[in-house]
C-alpha cells in the first residue's frame, strides 16, 4: 500500500532523489508538496490534496511541518487525524523538520528496522481507577507486560519505562506536565528516564497530554526527546467512556494481525463506526513516522 509524504515545495527535488532510492524495491511513498509562506495555515490546503489520495489510493499521509509548529500554543493549526473528504479519508501524522535531510534521516532508519526487525514487546501502564485497572488485567492474561498501579511505586514505573522496548500505553488522567498516575509522573521525570532504545511507539488514551497552554507539554517533549518513534496523544478532555470504548477496540484489532501499522489500526477503528469514532479520534494527533509496527 502507498502512502503520502506531504511536504513543503522547496524540498520536493532532493525528497524526490530519496524517495526513488527507498521505492526502488517497492513503491511505498509518493510527494504532495504544499507553498511555503509566513502566514501559511497547515489545515487550509488540506481539502484539495484529496483527489491525489484518493488516485494513489493512499490511506495515510505524513505531513511534514516546520519546528515552530511543535508547540501547544499552535496545536490549532494542525491538520485533523481523521480526514474525511468527498474523494477519500486517510490518516494524518504529523513531523516537525526544518530541512528534508532530518526527514530523510528518520525514514532511512526506519527501512533498515522494517529490513531488520527487533523483537519488542507491548507495555500497559495506568492509572489506579478500577475502569483502567480492568484492561490491564484483561491484557495481563494475553501475555503483554502489564504494570499495576498497585504493584509499582513511583521511582519503579520510571525505571521500568527506561528499560522498555516496543511500545507504551497508558490509561488514565492526564494535564499538560504530567501523567496522573503511579503518584504523578512529571515532564521531567520521564525525560530524566527517557528509553535506552527508542520506542516503536507511544499511545497514551488520556487527556490533555497536548495541553495547548503549554508550549512543550509532555506529549510534545517525550516525542521531541526522541524517546519514541510516534506517540498518539490529546490536547482534549477526552470523556473516560469514549477512550474506554476506543482502546478496547484498538487493542482488539492490534492483537490480531501483525502486519499493521499504527495508522493502519486507527483506520481500522474508524471503519467499526465512522460516526462514533470519527469525533473521537479527531480529539487525538499522531506525531511522527505512522508508519510503524501497529501489532501489540
Amino acid at each position: 500500500m502507498i502512502s503520502a509524504i506531504i511536504l513543503p515545495d522547496s524540498w520536493y527535488e532532493e525528497a524526490s532523489i530519496f524517495i526513488a532510492g527507498l521505492n526502488s524495491l517497492r513503491p511505498r511513498y509518493f510527494l504532495i508538496t504544499f507553498p511555503e509562506s509566513p502566514d501559511f495555515k497547515s489545515k487550509s490546503y488540506l481539502s484539495s490534496v484529496g483527489k491525489l489520495m484518493a488516485s494513489n489510493q493512499a490511506f495515510s499521509a505524513m505531513h511534514v511541518v516546520p519546528k515552530c509548529f511543535a508547540s501547544g500554543d499552535k496545536i490549532d493549526l494542525w491538520p485533523s487525524l481523521i480526514q474525511s473528504h468527498s474523494d477519500m479519508t486517510w490518516v494524518s501524522s504529523l513531523f516537525f523538520a526544518d530541512s528534508w535531510e532530518e526527514v530523510a534521516t528518520a525514514l532511512g532508519d526506519f527501512s533498515e528496522e522494517e529490513e531488520n526487525p527487533d523483537d519488542f514487546a507491548t507495555h500497559l501502564t495506568c492509572q489506579y481507577q478500577p475502569s483502567y485497572t480492568d484492561i490491564l488485567s484483561q491484557w495481563a492474561n494475553e501475555g503483554r507486560n502489564t504494570y499495576h498501579p498497585g504493584d509499582f511505586f513511583k521511582e519503579d514505573i520510571l525505571s521500568a519505562i527506561s528499560q522498555m522496548r516496543g511500545n507504551w500505553l497508558y490509561w488514565g488522567h492526564g494535564e499538560g506536565d504530567k501523567l496522573r498516575g503511579y503518584s504523578h509522573l512529571h515532564t521531567v521525570d520521564l525525560l530524566a528516564h527517557k528509553c535506552s532504545t527508542q520506542l516503536n511507539s507511544t499511545l497514551w488514551f488520556t487527556c490533555c497530554t497536548l495541553d495547548r497552554n503549554y508550549p512543550e507539554n509532555i506529549a510534545l517533549a517525550w516525542y521531541l526527546s526522541g524517546a519514541t518513534k510516534c506517540i498518539f496523544a490529546s490536547p482534549e478532555k477526552v470523556d473516560t467512556e469514549s477512550n474506554k470504548l476506543l482502546s478496547e477496540v484498538w487493542l482488539e484489532i492490534a492483537k490480531n494481525d501483525n502486519d499493521k501499522t499504527v495508522s493502519s489500526v486507527i483506520l481500522d477503528v474508524l471503519r467499526k463506526n465512522p460516526e462514533v469514532f470519527e469525533k473521537i479520534l479527531n480529539q487525538y494527533f499522531l506525531l511522527g513516522i505512522p508508519w510503524v509496527k501497529g501489532n501489540l
